[in-house]
């Protein structure tokens, strides 16, 4: 394998990082990583930023991977009755109108393969994020003067980090492990076995939330989500959890979560084992405000499996058609002076290339019908879109809150927002169907961001009931996922 230079870009809300990476059989070597704060929240600032960044860098970026944060997908494992891949392949596309509300035109797909069990069985992880929140990065890069060259999520990030932390620590666990990476504004926890990523979910608590007042809510997100995998996955329980932090605050959420669980909890260091070129003076791993390059230092890592690719395919067939016509630009130039260099002697040479040329026509020509054949393809699924579609109604709604909410749980008022917030407030005749009904709505595929605001217990002539109010949001097929 020659050394390939790798840049990874990662934009999230409140950062834009970069880091360029020299990779090799032998591993991965940081030659320049910049973090930067993100003032205000506009893409065109965004883009601004981003290009400025570059150019002050003077970085000359071949192979560009940029990274889609982890709360703007949806990730479904499957169970599909075949070992072969080109099988797999069109199973997951048939399996993706029954995985997410979107028409399958308005999404971008791709899946790793999890397991092989000796019945013919695979099971896979499907990797779902709408289209338009691909085309808003493409935006920006390109108002950036940047093609990415692939798109993966954030959570395969963490799962190479990991993967080589645990190589170099000579580490191996048997039972899956959760890793829990604070970021400045916001947080991701993967499971993580074998080498794989089997199921991760995006929390709105991040550096900024370490406070000892928070630290609750955010033992509370991390339980809520561990039980959801364990459901998930029928009982099966993790050995430890890893939390990837390095402000000194997170000791708080260690030993809290050390209370709450009867297994290890680590507290790592991002910058463990990680080899820099040269010795280039370069920014910080990690910012003041807890921001890392954790996620593009785990991308940078050379791996065996194969990567996620996020990039519509008409994006990459276009560019592949540019990069044709590119070349077959830069030979005809070519062969122009060629021929005006050569003259009369390499007559025999002119003609030869003019059959060249004729066979050019030719190809353009034979690509015609394949361009009628996409339009028509086109039109077929925007038909069937318009005929198809659903809105999400109110009904739905309801009906998803009724299955949700357990029997001992009664509500006294249901407000939803023009923006798609629902606050939920109600009473409990005790406090563990408060508990029961906030996984009911986790676990819901009607409702993302669910949040406990409060659940208060107060005394009746009856005995003691729990008030509540529970916040989240409704999601809206219609709508970019938030």
């Amino acid at each position: 394998m020659k050394n390939q230079n790798t840049t990874i870009i990662e934009i999230t809300d409140s950062h834009i990082k970069i880091l360029e990476a020299q990779t090799t059989r032998a591993g991965s070597k940081i030659k320049h990583c910049e973090i930067k704060t993100i003032v205000e929240r506009d893409d065109k600032e965004t883009a601004r930023l981003l290009k400025t960044t570059v150019a002050a860098s003077k970085l000359k970026i071949k192979h560009l991977v940029a990274v889609i944060p982890r709360r703007f997908a949806m990730l479904r494992v499957i169970t599909l009755p075949s070992h072969a891949g080109d099988e797999i392949a069109k199973m997951v596309s048939l399996q993706i109108v029954r995985q997410t509300p979107y028409p399958p035109e308005d999404v971008v797909f791709d899946h790793l393969v999890l397991d092989k069990d000796p019945s013919g069985y695979t099971k896979v992880l499907i990797v779902i994020v709408h289209k338009d929140v691909i085309n808003r990065y493409l935006n920006i890069l390109a108002q950036a003067g940047l093609h990415a060259n692939a798109f993966t999520l954030s959570s395969f990030g963490l799962l190479r980090w990991f993967n080589f932390h645990q190589k170099e620590s000579r580490a191996k666990d048997n039972r899956p492990v959760a890793v829990v990476h604070i970021d400045a504004a916001f947080s991701e926890i993967c499971f993580c076995e074998n080498e794989k990523l089997f199921f991760s979910r995006g929390i709105d608590l991040g550096t900024r939330d370490l406070a000892e007042e928070q630290i609750p809510s955010f033992v509370n997100q991390i339980i809520l989500t561990v039980k959801a995998y364990t459901k998930e996955e029928g009982g099966r329980e993790i050995s430890r959890i890893v939390i990837l932090s390095a402000m000194n605050e997170a000791n708080l959420l260690r030993e809290k979560l050390r209370q709450e669980y009867p297994f290890e909890v680590d507290l790592v260091s991002s910058v463990e084992h990680i080899d820099v070129l040269g010795k280039r003076t370069m920014t910080s791993l990690v910012n003041d405000q807890g921001a890392t390059l954790v996620v593009a230092q785990g991308l940078s890592f050379p791996s065996q499996e194969r990567a996620v690719n996020l990039l519509p395919k008409e994006v990459a067939d276009t560019r592949k058609t540019k990069e044709k016509k590119t070349e077959w630009v830069r030979f005809i130039v070519l062969l122009f002076f060629a021929v005006i260099l050569g003259g009369g002697v390499f007559g025999a040479r002119v003609y030869r290339d003019t059959v060249y040329l004729k066979q050019i026509n030719r190809m353009i020509q034979a690509a015609d019908p394949q361009v009628k054949s996409i339009k028509d393809k086109m039109d077929r699924l925007a038909f069937a879109r318009k005929k198809f579609n659903q809105d999400l109604t109110s009904v739905d709604i309801v009906h998803a809150l009724y299955q949700a909410t357990p029997q001992r749980v009664s509500f006294n008022s249901l407000q939803l927002s023009e923006e798609g917030t629902l606050d939920l407030k109600g009473i409990s005749e005790d406090g563990t169907s408060v508990n029961d009904f906030q996984n009911n709505l986790v676990q819901s595929s009607f409702f993302k961001d669910v949040n406990l605001q409060y659940a208060t217990k107060r005394r009746v002539f009856q005995g003691e009931v729990t008030d509540f109010k529970i916040t989240c949001s409704v999601v809206n097929p219609q709508e970019v996922l938030r």
